[in-house]
């Protein structure tokens, strides 16, 4: 399949599901992680996000996984956009990849904060804990 995004090493995701494990490489998670990441593209120019909110965005919300009880994040200030969302009974949060000038800027903050003081080793790159904190 064909993603409206023209240079798709250029996206990023957080995702996180339930509580974080080491494990081996998995290709079939690996592949509906794709289909996640490419679904928050659907009409992302056109700001109407109807297809994401009832994950019914076609190719990529078919082939991503169970995604259900979305909940839109879009602060179009800086272009931030991401979903909260249930998926297969645990939590997932997902943001859109760079798509635009704005994004650019945003990514280009590469110095990294420790936002957590309960957390001191914890680094955060800057453009991504920007866009945390507005969604």
């Amino acid at each position: 399949p064909t993603y409206p995004h023209p240079n798709p090493m250029r996206t990023r995701i957080a995702f996180a599901v339930g509580a974080a494990a080491v494990s081996d490489y998995d290709e079939k998670l690996s592949a509906k992680l794709i289909h996640l990441n490419a679904a928050l593209d659907c009409n992302w120019q056109s700001g109407q996000h109807a297809e994401i909110k009832s994950w019914s965005c076609g190719y990529a919300c078919d082939n991503a996984g169970p995604v259900t009880d979305v909940e839109i994040l879009d602060f179009k200030l800086l272009s931030a956009f991401g979903i909260v969302a249930n998926y297969g009974g645990q939590c997932l949060v997902s943001f859109r990849g760079t798509k635009d000038l704005i994004n650019d800027i945003e990514d280009g903050d590469i110095l990294f904060s420790k936002p957590y003081p309960e957390c001191p080793e914890c680094k955060v790159h800057g453009g991504f804990h920007g866009n945390w904190k507005v969604l």
